[in-house]
């Protein structure tokens, strides 16, 4: 069945989906020994960071860093991400628009 992107069918499919692939990684690492945690460390500190990866992104395609050519950015955004992030996570922490984001929140949160 072909479903029209932006509808509230493909919205519940693709959310779906992403629930069922979360839920299958987390359930692997829950159950897996160190070596299989440590394979996916990259992908963990990419996704510790995703605000501050895809502001860059957004700047670095909007320049035009990466070329023309959609393989090519496509290639690069994910080796640059996933070592940026793990490097950024092992020896900085928590990245700098998250970080700022909960500096923010922590401000508001007790002005009510």
């Amino acid at each position: 069945m072909t479903v029209a992107t932006g509808t509230t069918f493909d919205l519940l499919r693709t959310t779906g989906s992403s629930i069922a692939v979360l839920g299958v990684f987390l359930l692997l690492l829950q159950h897996s020994g160190r070596l299989v945690a440590l394979l996916f460390a990259p992908l963990a500190a990419a996704g510790s960071m995703t605000l501050t990866l895809y502001s860059v992104h957004v700047f670095a395609v909007s320049e035009g860093w990466w070329g023309e050519d959609p393989s090519r950015q496509l290639t690069i955004h994910i080796v640059l991400a996933l070592v940026i992030a793990t490097l950024w996570r092992t020896f900085v922490g928590r990245g700098p628009l998250e970080a700022l984001a909960a500096t923010v929140a922590r401000a508001f949160r007790g002005t009510s």
